[in-house]
């Protein structure tokens, strides 16, 4: 597998748990928070703008990975691997 491979799939990897992390705060939330649920079936508008702004986020997260530190992290290690994998 090379290096360009393996950033590949470090990117998956990592838009994948950032995923799931959202997905598992949003079930805390309606787990434990009595009063979003209630708003969330009383005021369909609230409903849509935070679901508008999740689901903004995730795109965010998605389209500008180089502003996220993590998504640089990676790409910093997958370029040294890269170089490393290069220079043997």
């Amino acid at each position: 597998m090379g290096a360009s491979e393996e950033a590949l799939g470090q990117e998956v990897f990592m838009k994948v748990a950032t995923v799931i992390l959202h997905l598992v705060y949003l079930g805390v939330l309606l787990i434990f928070d009595k009063g979003f649920v209630d708003k969330f079936s009383t005021d369909p508008w609230y409903t849509a703008i935070y679901l508008l702004l999740f689901v903004a986020t995730l795109a965010w997260y998605f389209r500008s990975p180089d502003l996220i530190h993590a998504w640089m992290l990676f790409r910093a290690v997958a370029a040294v691997n890269f170089l490393g994998a290069s220079a043997l």
